[in-house]
């Protein structure tokens, strides 16, 4: 492999395009991480406020499924890659620019096997986002848990002990669990 004018040309014309699919779908990402994870920190605040003074029959019943969250540590990773694939491209693409300036150009091996695995790994990146995106946002609700859910969560954990053991009449174990 070896720079040429028609693959530099190819480069500097592919590069950007490959940099703006992706820019749009971090863009949705992004967008799709803050809105559902504001929703998600509400929702857990609200339902430990509703359960601090309720009885352990109100606690027990409890729904914790939470509402649909970003999965924040997989958005982060993704940014991270998007992001050092951004300056990747920007790289390959001057490179390629400043090759083809050049008046005396000579056939750049290094710099053409450097253009094409950018190019190579800008379009798996644009392929498999979506993709990683998609899987990301099927992961658990619950593996994005906040401090205040996990609270209410052992809260109604022994409320259900406490109302199991009254109802088999086992009185005495209501007072240890507050």
């Amino acid at each position: 492999m070896r720079m040429t004018e028609p693959f530099a040309s190819t480069v500097a014309a592919v590069a950007p395009v490959i940099w703006l699919v992706g820019a749009v779908e971090v863009h949705q990402m992004l967008k799709y991480m803050r809105e559902h994870t504001e929703a998600g920190r509400l929702w857990a605040e609200r339902l430990a406020a509703e359960s601090q003074d309720a009885d352990d029959a109100t606690v027990a019943a409890l729904d914790l499924k939470p509402p649909e969250q970003a999965k924040a540590l997989g958005y982060q990773g993704l940014f991270a890659v998007w992001l050092t694939l951004s300056v990747v491209l920007t790289i390959s693409t001057t490179r390629a620019l400043n090759w083809l300036a050049q008046e005396k150009r000579t056939p750049d091996q290094a710099l053409a096997a450097f253009c094409y695995d950018s190019i190579l790994w800008g379009m798996v990146t644009v392929v498999l986002f979506p993709m990683a995106v998609a899987a990301i946002r099927m992961l658990p609700s619950e593996w994005h848990q906040t401090k205040s859910l996990r609270v209410v969560k052992r809260r109604r954990a022994r409320a259900r002990a406490r109302l199991a053991a009254q109802a088999s009449g086992d009185d005495d174990s209501g007072a240890e669990g507050r």
